[in-house]
């Protein structure tokens, strides 16, 4: 039988009699001398095998012992490296949530700029709007004031001083070629407009401011307009209507 020994194996049951009897045993010329006993030399050649066999499992356990050492040392190194790989994975871990956090901030700003440039780009687009709708209605008022200006034979170069503006009155007083109306100056009457003179619904002459009042003025008859003599309560006007 085999018990437990101090490394951790197993070597065979070596009884302290059998011991003991090895010790009784005569060697060299003392055994020459005894008588054979095969029993004794049975017992003893039994003892010796089990001894080479406890040996040989004492060597094997050591060499066991051994290799688990050197597996010990391996995986204490190999431990060390994981921890310094766990301290440097947890501070590159550490840098990213900052730089997580850094780009969170970035992208939380941007989100931010995007809705105020939304916001603007609506507000200018509503403005846009008002102005191409306005821009359709300048384009049609100018439309209608170059017929206008077609229709009075007048462009952008003519000068608009000269032509009184559409005023009626009435002829005041007459004296030879000269008469007096009640249109002034504060009506926009200017020296150098014509104005015609009717009667009702006849056509009776063309005058020429010559001076003007705030709210007078002195004409002079055209010769090659006149139809009929002027008289004072006739009408004037800066347009026949």
């Amino acid at each position: 039988s085999k018990s437990p020994n101090q490394y951790g194996g197993m070597l065979p049951n070596i009884s302290v009699p059998a011991i003991e009897n090895l010790s009784n045993i005569p060697y060299g010329r003392d055994a020459e001398n005894m008588p054979t006993n095969k029993p004794i030399t049975y017992a003893i050649a039994a003892l010796e095998a089990e001894l080479q066999t406890a040996v040989d499992e004492r060597d094997l356990i050591s060499r066991d012992l051994t290799l688990i050492e050197a597996e010990n040392t391996n995986l204490s190194s190999a431990l060390k490296v994981a921890e310094r790989t766990k301290e440097r994975l947890s501070e590159e871990v550490a840098q990213i949530r900052t730089e997580i956090q850094s780009s969170q901030q970035s992208t939380d700003e941007m989100f931010l700029e995007v809705l105020r440039l939304t916001d603007s780009n609506n507000a200018q687009t509503a403005k846009l709007q008002l102005l191409v709708e306005r821009e359709k209605q300048l384009v049609h008022r100018l439309a209608r004031m170059n017929n206008v200006l077609r229709k009075n034979q007048l462009d952008e170069f003519s000068d608009v001083h000269e032509i009184p503006p559409v005023l009626d009155g009435v002829v005041t007083a007459v004296q030879k070629d000269l008469l007096q109306i009640s249109l002034g100056h504060d009506d926009g009457i200017r020296q150098g407009h014509e104005l015609d003179v009717y009667r009702g619904t006849k056509y009776v002459g063309r005058v020429q401011v010559r001076e003007t009042n705030p709210s007078s003025a002195v004409c002079e008859i055209i010769p090659n307009y006149l139809r009929d003599t002027i008289r004072k309560d006739d009408l004037v006007a800066t347009k026949l209507n």
